[in-house]
């Protein structure tokens, strides 16, 4: 997966704050299947497994804080979603819930 665009809060998963007139490589993963992005933040689906990374003042990115993540942090263990999609402060995501959950 490739980002470019403002980079403040670390939305293009580089692993810095620094801006992208460019291109730039999210992580060094090949098996992105879905992305979904807000105003501030990225979410992608990998292997059934979803990450995030940006702007988390909302605790839009899952991972149990408000922290800002400049590159790509895993939300949950769960490894059952397929899809995912931001809004501005928010992210929502689609999993194949077994039957029960």
């Amino acid at each position: 997966m490739w980002c470019w665009g403002q980079n403040t809060y670390g939305q293009m998963g580089d692993g810095t704050g620094t801006g992208r007139t460019i291109p730039v490589r999210v992580g060094t993963a090949t098996d992105w299947s879905a992305v979904g992005v807000g105003s501030f933040h990225s979410c992608g689906v990998r292997a059934h497994t979803t990450w995030c990374w940006g702007w988390n003042a909302g605790g839009q990115l899952g991972d149990g804080t408000t922290t800002n993540r400049s590159a790509p942090v895993r939300v949950g263990t769960k490894a059952d979603w397929y899809e995912v999609d931001g809004g501005y402060s928010h992210t929502v995501g689609w999993r194949n819930v077994p039957a029960g959950e």
